[in-house]
């Protein structure tokens, strides 16, 4: 197979995460520039996170491989069903990561210091030796700090680090964390306790897990609208946040006594709504509009 063909498989396989991070870098660089950066140096930086997060992740495939052979959905995925070989994603691995250190060199000193950073934190994460996995809270903490940095690193390309984009970056790497519980490591559970990983899910009951995800929404929900002025954002975002919040404890609330296997999946897909669409909340909510 060729390199091409293996790094688009093993992007697809894993795209919910991968896609996450560029993103993230486009959505810090939008706001901190009020919706007006470089273009090329928000070209760069955001395929620099690409090819950084694509090295991480694959890597992270391979260190998972035999929790994954045991996962019903994950088996089906390139590299436990055998269709991508394990030299092969080594390759990918090594292309990929020089790739984002570079292209991240080529937007400043500062985008490449801390994309450094979170590529060693992500790869301690997956490595057997160090295997930040399975220490309790980590796991959680790694993809929280990642998601930080990841729109820190997209203001930090543009030359501009304000409250506004702080504000983001724990907007955006919050959520993750109070629902990884409840959706992503849910699915990961059996696989988790057999190797002895900790996380959340295992350790809080299900109502435990919506009542904290719940909490904050409610008080995003609150805050935005008396917050963004002093943010210096425009009226467009505490608009979009309040209906979206409330769009999203639509599908939590009827889930919250009971685990349920199709109000669970309403759910999730509404939070998934929620976590982009405040991210574009505040991208139109930092644009030089006066409302």
């Amino acid at each position: 197979m060729n390199l091409l063909k293996a790094f688009l498989l093993l992007i697809v396989s894993r795209k919910h995460k991968i896609i996450s991070f560029p993103w993230c870098t486009a959505v810090g660089l939008l706001v901190s520039s009020r919706g007006f950066p470089s273009l090329f140096t928000a070209l760069i930086v955001v395929v620099a996170m690409l090819m950084t997060a694509t090295c991480v992740y694959v890597y992270n495939d391979l260190c998972d491989l035999e929790m994954d052979k045991l996962n019903p959905e994950k088996l089906k995925n390139p590299l436990p069903s055998g269709e991508i070989s394990v030299r092969e994603a080594m390759t990918v691995i090594y292309v990929s990561g020089v790739a984002g250190l570079v292209l991240s060199l080529l937007a400043g000193i500062m985008p490449f210091i801390l994309t450094v950073t979170y590529m060693v934190l992500f790869l301690s994460y997956s490595n057997p030796t160090i295997r930040l996995k399975k220490k309790f809270l980590i796991k959680e903490g790694t993809l929280t700090v990642g998601l930080f940095l990841a729109i820190i690193i997209g203001s930090v390309a543009v030359g501009s680090l304000t409250p506004t984009v702080a504000f983001l970056g724990l907007f955006v790497s919050i959520v993750p964390f109070v629902g990884s519980p409840a959706f992503s490591d849910r699915q990961d559970m059996k696989e988790d306790k057999k190797f002895g990983v900790i996380t959340l899910a295992n350790v809080l009951v299900w109502k435990r897990q919506l009542e904290m995800l719940i909490a904050f929404v409610i008080v995003f929900m609150m805050l935005t609208p008396l917050t963004y002025i002093n943010l210096g954002l425009n009226a467009i975002f505490p608009i979009i946040s309040v209906f979206l919040s409330l769009l999203f404890l639509r599908f939590l609330f009827p889930v919250i006594v009971k685990y349920e296997y199709e109000g669970w999946r309403k759910a999730f897909k509404s939070g998934m709504i929620y976590w982009f669409g405040i991210q574009i909340a505040f991208i139109l909510g930092s644009l030089p509009i006066f409302l």
